[in-house]
């Protein structure tokens, strides 16, 4: 169900970005993101017992469409690139912050020699493609609108999918 609270991210971003960026949404548009978001309420069925942890997938996706908004203002004068850069100068700075927080508060003890290099070089590549992913994310939205895109976000879950099904064997339905 979590996952279906945060694929209303898309929808939510294509009815903002007309006040959020002055990009023009169409009636289609409007209409599917209705249509959308009557099979999100379908797949998630609310309640009466409303669950406050139903709130954590909202944030994320709230936080995800709004770093969208903010990306597609910021490369009006900035390159995918530069961008990309920034944010992950930014994200290490986080993670060194949060991991000596950890360490203080006795939370967590960082050893980097328990891991394995394989490991190590698992992470790295992780991240290398994140990073390259997401430039290429930027580039796609600084040369179309936000609410043009925003349906692409749903090819996340064919590759989930796929990728459950090729790396570990795993095909679900329901």
């Amino acid at each position: 169900m979590a996952i279906a609270i945060f694929f209303v991210e898309p929808l939510i971003l294509t009815v903002l970005t007309g006040p959020l960026l002055g990009e023009k949404v169409g009636p289609r548009r409007l209409a599917a993101v209705g249509a959308g978001l009557f099979g999100a309420l379908i797949v998630i069925r609310p309640g009466p017992e409303f669950e406050i942890t139903a709130l954590l997938p909202l944030l994320a996706a709230a936080s995800y469409l709004l770093n969208m908004i903010v990306l597609r203002r910021a490369l009006c004068t900035r390159s995918g690139l530069t961008f990309q850069c920034g944010a992950t100068i930014y994200a290490c700075l986080g993670m060194v912050a949060l991991s000596f927080g950890l360490h203080v508060s006795g939370l967590s003890t960082p050893d980097p020699d328990a891991r394995a290099t394989s490991a190590w070089a698992l992470i790295l590549g992780s991240g290398l493609l994140a990073a390259a992913s997401y430039v290429l994310i930027a580039e796609a939205f600084r040369h179309a609108e936000a609410g043009l895109l925003a349906p692409f976000q749903y090819l996340e879950i064919i590759g989930a999918t796929a990728a459950g099904f090729l790396v570990f064997e795993t095909f679900q339905i329901g």
